[in-house]
């Protein structure tokens, strides 16, 4: 990648930050606080040879809702990097640890409250060495944007466009010889479920493909595509339950006088 186009990613980092703790929008309240792990797996062409390369984390993240329409989160994980062999040469990296952060916008609930646009940043700082001393390191930013349709009062489906970018670089070992490399497909669409519990709990399936994963039917497996999991905890569930119960009575008007019934019913059965 040419100077000038580095120097256009150099805002990108500045603005990343992270969907690995990103909670349901609609569901934290302002100044609520989530807890979440994220399990994510990557893969992607890298350098001028397109070289398979795959990436694998988990991280542990805290969320925070300064406004209703602002997120923010900071991270800390463990990343490994592996390369497919490539002239006699292969990479097998370990786990090394990684920070992350994010943030993320959302605009005010329309369309009967059911959709929001939203724009995201995320941020992950690879870091991966093999038993040889080579390392694979770098920032890896994830900008997207996107609109979350809200299928039930429980149930979000997110979808978008977003751009895979890594400005990484390689060290090899006792020769001590750095050079950078990057992905080659940067654009990817992105499709996300959520679901979360009365209780706070919540869940999300995430999965990004590129066009020439899709173009090729996934021939080469996850090749240009990644797949993600997270398990979260309102730690406001209280406040969160409330919001629930508001929209059952704009979802559900009978909800209530269904309640009063299971009552007398319960009353009448002792």
């Amino acid at each position: 990648m040419g100077n000038i186009a580095r120097s256009l990613l150099f805002p990108l980092f500045l603005l990343a930050a992270v969907s690995w703790g990103k909670v349901p929008f609609d569901r934290l309240t302002p100044h609520g606080v989530g807890l979440e792990y994220a399990m994510f797996q990557r893969a992607q062409p890298i350098t001028d040879a397109e070289v398979y390369s795959i990436e694998k984390m988990h991280l542990i993240s805290v969320c925070y809702a300064p406004f209703s329409f602002l997120q923010a989160s900071l991270g800390l994980g463990a990343d490994k990097f592996e390369v497919d062999p490539f002239q006699g040469r292969e990479f097998k990296g370990g786990y090394g640890l990684s920070p992350a952060g994010g943030l993320y916008l959302a605009s005010p609930p329309f369309a009967r409250k059911r959709l929001r646009l939203n724009a995201e940043s995320e941020f992950l700082y690879l870091n991966s060495r093999d038993g040889s001393g080579f390392r694979y390191s770098g920032p890896i930013a994830d900008p997207s944007m996107g609109l979350t349709l809200r299928i039930t009062p429980l149930v979000n489906l997110d979808a978008g466009a977003r751009w895979h970018i890594i400005n990484g670089t390689m060290t090899g070992g006792k020769a001590a010889l750095d050079q950078p490399f990057s992905n080659s497909d940067y654009l990817r669409a992105y499709f996300a479920l959520s679901a979360v519990s009365p209780l706070g709990v919540y869940c999300q399936v995430d999965f990004s493909a590129s066009e020439s994963a899709v173009s090729g039917r996934f021939k080469n497996g996850l090749e240009g595509a990644a797949l993600g999991f997270r398990l979260g905890y309102l730690l406001e569930y209280k406040k969160s339950n409330e919001k629930i119960e508001e929209r059952n009575d704009v979802y559900f008007p009978d909800y209530e006088t269904m309640k009063k019934r299971q009552k007398a019913m319960a009353e009448e059965i002792k």
